[in-house]
């Protein structure tokens, strides 16, 4: 009996899917290429891009002053803003989602009449938000805004 070569042989060098399958494997490998698409959409929009929000916040007229350390808090309504106030930071969803404080107060004019607080919110998810300080109510922040430490908000 003699014996081909492996490579005179046409059945062992048929490299194609047979003709029923061929359908099966385009569609398996469409499904593959989708399902990794999915999954890095997923990722991305889940990923935890986050900053550290920072601002200020100035009370106008109901100000105490310490002359000796310049200093200053609220009084007559505005109590409750001073040094360590709570700064908290909400999603669109209206859920908590990253917590901060009031640093102290200082004159930034040198007037006694205003009182300004800087504060700064770690970890703040990515996107608009709201930020309520004290019990004050929430205000939408962008995270331009908040990343550029140009947020500068007032109570009269």
């Amino acid at each position: 009996m003699s014996q081909q070569p492996l490579d005179a042989n046409p059945q062992a060098m048929n490299l194609q899917a047979p003709p029923g399958k061929r359908g099966w494997y385009i569609g398996a490998g469409i499904a593959v290429v989708l399902i990794a698409a999915v999954v890095t959409v997923v990722l991305v929009l889940t990923s935890s891009n986050s900053y550290d929000l920072k601002g200020s916040i100035t009370i106008f007229g109901s100000v105490q002053s310490a002359a000796m350390d310049g200093h200053c808090h609220g009084m007559d309504g505005y109590d409750d803003i001073d040094t360590g106030a709570q700064v908290n930071v909400y999603n669109r969803s209206g859920d908590l989602v990253a917590t901060g404080e009031l640093g102290a107060g200082k004159s930034v004019t040198g007037e006694s009449l205003e009182c300004t607080f800087p504060f700064t919110v770690p970890n703040v998810p990515s996107g608009t938000v709201q930020l309520e300080i004290s019990h004050r109510g929430r205000s939408t922040v962008t995270e331009d805004e908040g990343r550029g430490g140009r947020l500068a908000l007032t109570l009269k």
